[in-house]
């Protein structure tokens, strides 16, 4: 990977899952060039939206196991410092509505089954 930048390096990683190595090299190219910082923070929620959390799967229903959960709200911290950085910064909006859409509908698996006014 020589010749490349710290932010392309932490691109490969990211691809290739080793999301805790890539955000290292992406907060360290933020660090040494604020004008990507952005593009950064970006990636680096992206790289918490993408990585497991869950110790083991999840039963959520019956028939149904979880078996991978991101880090949202880590990922919901860096969209939203991508966003400080520029606020029209298009992955970032996107990314950060899909962590929070996503986050809210976590709390359905919790939600009762029957409920006033549920079949």
């Amino acid at each position: 990977m020589a010749g490349l930048t710290k932010y392309q390096k932490g691109n490969r990683l990211l691809v290739s899952k080793q999301y805790e190595k890539a955000i290292r090299l992406f907060e360290s190219h933020a660090a040494a060039h604020p004008e990507d910082a952005a593009d950064c923070h970006e990636r680096i929620a992206e790289c918490y939206r993408r990585c497991n959390v869950l110790p083991a799967p999840v039963p959520v229903a019956e028939g149904v196991t979880l078996v991978s959960e991101g880090n949202l709200k880590a990922a919901e911290y860096h969209f939203r410092l991508a966003l400080n950085c520029d606020p029209h910064h298009f992955a970032s909006l996107y990314g950060l509505s899909q962590s929070m859409t996503t986050s809210r509908a976590g709390g359905l698996r919790k939600a009762p089954k029957r409920g006033p006014g549920l079949c």
